[in-house]
């Protein structure tokens, strides 16, 4: 058992979706949801937050609705971090399926050393799958009063880890890990895949 708090985002608007859920979505036959959450079954706590997240009816998965609503992705770690039970913290999305579990295990390793660890190749950081410590609470609280709704206008505030495009390829390939999907399009080519 992995002693941290896996946080799924499940709160987004999904505007370029037509406004279904991705969480909802299925892959396989299966829900990205539960996909996610299969994806961290070795952590101690799993954690889901959005606004309607009474949708989702997992055992062992804490539920937790969006503190702050409509202010993007950094509202949704922030509601995760404060109801977390553990120090370290993976957050991940809820509509990437291709994730590696070995890299999720990996970071989570890798940031009891830091305040967090991001992902990030030689364009592309990736916020919303990266572990961050509880202890940054009061930062983003700070930078939420402050309008601020992108993890990443915090990072010069923290000490990160960032996961070089060389240490993620030994999981795969990053475009391939990383996959999100956002449009109706994407979800078509998700499932040829």
């Amino acid at each position: 058992m992995i002693k941290a708090t896996a946080i799924i985002l499940a709160g987004g608007k999904s505007q370029r979706m037509g406004y279904k859920n991705k969480a909802l979505l299925e892959l396989g036959g299966k829900p990205f949801i539960e996909i996610m959450i299969d994806k961290v079954r070795d952590f101690d706590e799993i954690m889901i937050v959005g606004k309607d997240y009474n949708q989702y009816m997992y055992p062992n998965v804490v539920y937790v609705k969006d503190r702050v609503e409509n202010h993007g992705p950094l509202a949704g770690i922030y509601s995760g971090l404060e109801a977390a039970k553990n120090e370290v913290c993976l957050v991940i999305p809820c509509d990437t399926p291709y994730l590696q579990e070995e890299l999720l295990k990996k970071m989570v390793f890798i940031c009891k050393k830091y305040e967090a660890v991001v992902p990030k190749n030689d364009r592309y950081f990736q916020p919303l799958c990266a572990c961050y410590k509880k202890s940054n609470i009061r930062l983003i609280k700070e930078a939420i009063k402050n309008g601020v709704t992108k993890p990443i206008d915090l990072y010069p505030m923290m000490n990160i880890y960032y996961m070089s495009n060389e240490e993620i390829q030994t999981f795969g390939e990053y475009e391939v890990i990383f996959k999100n999907i956002n449009t109706i399009n994407q979800y078509k080519e998700l499932e040829k895949i």
